[in-house]
């Protein structure tokens, strides 16, 4: 109940237009922290207005709308956050991972390629091996693997790509 007042009090102050956009913040990650990501999105889109330049704001939206399954959403926000830092290698990574995901493999690829032409050490490698190895060119899967491994030993994705190079 307290969770509800606490929400409802953070709505009627994002109506106001001097605390409107920090309150609007709060009402999202509130909503986010909640486990509510649709909600959450809702309100990163109405402070996103107040805030356009704010990177962490479009960041915490593409998050969010993850969570609330619209990877359209979620590509718009990584966009803009990477607009506003275009030397974000793990920002292009995620909009690869979104083009992937809706099997739009040629925006997977030059995402994927902007990611690791800024950092050669990222996921970058992982996401252009398994590209690879779903267009069935298998040497270059197992190149991007290889790179994976050597240039990220102990990346989030090094168990799968060890378990596809022995294979």
């Amino acid at each position: 109940r307290d969770t509800e007042t606490a929400l409802q009090t953070l709505t009627e102050l994002s109506t106001d237009s001097v605390t409107g956009a920090e309150a609007r913040l709060f009402l999202a990650e509130a909503y986010r922290q909640l486990g509510r990501p649709q909600e959450a999105l809702e309100a990163f889109e109405r402070a996103a207005g107040q805030a356009p330049i704010d990177k962490a704001l479009w960041l915490a939206m593409a998050d969010a709308a993850q969570k609330a399954k619209r990877p359209d959403k979620a590509q718009e926000a990584y966009e803009q956050a990477l607009k506003l830092d275009p030397k974000d290698a793990t920002v292009a990574y995620n909009l690869g991972s979104i083009a992937y995901g809706e099997k739009r493999y040629e925006d997977a690829q030059r995402y994927y390629e902007k990611a690791l032409g800024l950092d050669k050490a990222g996921d970058a490698h992982y996401g252009l091996a398994v590209l690879s190895e779903q267009r069935k060119d298998y040497a270059k899967a197992l190149a991007q693997y290889q790179d994976y491994l050597k240039q990220a030993p102990k990346g989030l994705y090094r168990k799968e790509a060890s378990a596809r190079v022995a294979l």
